[in-house]
């Protein structure tokens, strides 16, 4: 492994090389789907016999996200000129 600290505007971007060994492919009858969404967050299916496809509901964490988003403009929209944040102390 090879790490190698590069310069940039105000800060250093850490570049990391490393060599990965091949493995030898896995020989598996079963095959996964997963689709990720954003009203559905997950969708999973699988073709072994007596499991069941999944999905897991994305709107509540959607709608608390909104929430959030909403209430950060409220108050962002209290500061002065253009900025975006302020001092907590």
């Amino acid at each position: 492994m090879k790490s190698v600290g590069v310069p940039a505007t105000g800060c250093y971007i850490i570049e990391v090389v490393y060599e990965k060994t091949s493995q030898p492919p896995m020989e598996s009858t079963y095959v996964a789907g997963i689709d990720l969404g954003i009203d559905r967050k997950v969708a999973l299916a699988i073709n072994k016999a007596g499991v069941k496809p999944m999905l897991v509901n994305g709107k509540p964490l959607k709608s608390v996200n909104q929430l959030y988003n909403k209430r950060k403009a409220k108050y962002q929209n209290h500061l002065k000129g253009n900025r975006k944040t302020s001092r907590i102390y």
